[in-house]
């Protein structure tokens, strides 16, 4: 019974234990680790005293008036490297690079042949007495039956029918050929 009393106890006096502990902890640590706020300098304005002092008089005295303890920064008497300098040959020889490219005018293919440009395949023929008509397949992979004089498309007439060529037309530029049956796939 009677430790269930002391922790009865120990639960109504839990502050005043752990008042007791920060206050032992405070003295063991002893003053050190708290901040001296005593000796904080207090921010005072400079005032020309004399006026015949310089910029310089006054800048010495006011590092004098600085604490020991404040890193001081050397002033760099080294010349200063550009770092970004090769980035900016780069970028030079890039652009110069780009408008040789454009001022280089490539040389004007030849436009392809009306042969080259025919786009229509031999798929057969048929005969119907004197009728003769052609079967192309086109571009689109559609059949188209052409007889002699009719205009295959827009761009291709149809000139002559024989037993192994086609003759045919580039309309618009009036250049005729050849497309015989046997190169035909």
């Amino acid at each position: 019974m009677d430790h269930a009393r002391y922790l009865a106890d120990l639960k109504k006096h839990w502050l005043w234990a752990v008042l007791a502990l920060t206050l032992l902890v405070s003295a063991l640590m002893g003053p050190e680790s708290e901040p001296d706020t005593t000796s904080e300098r207090q921010a005072r304005p400079i005032t020309l005293a004399n006026p015949s002092a310089t910029p310089s008089t006054v800048r010495s005295s006011v590092i004098a008036d600085l604490p020991a303890s404040w890193p001081v920064r050397e002033i760099a008497r080294d010349q200063v490297r550009d770092i970004f300098q090769s980035l900016q040959v780069a970028a030079a020889a890039a652009a110069a690079k780009a408008a040789q490219e454009l001022s280089a005018k490539p040389e004007p293919l030849a436009p392809p042949s009306p042969q080259e440009q025919f786009a229509f395949e031999y798929f057969g023929q048929i005969s119907q007495g004197s009728q003769h008509s052609v079967f192309l397949l086109g571009p689109d992979k559609t059949v188209t039956a052409v007889e002699a004089g009719q205009n295959i498309n827009p761009d291709w007439k149809l000139l002559t029918l024989e037993t192994q060529a086609m003759t045919l037309q580039h309309l618009p530029t009036g250049q005729t050929f050849q497309y015989p049956f046997n190169t035909a796939p």
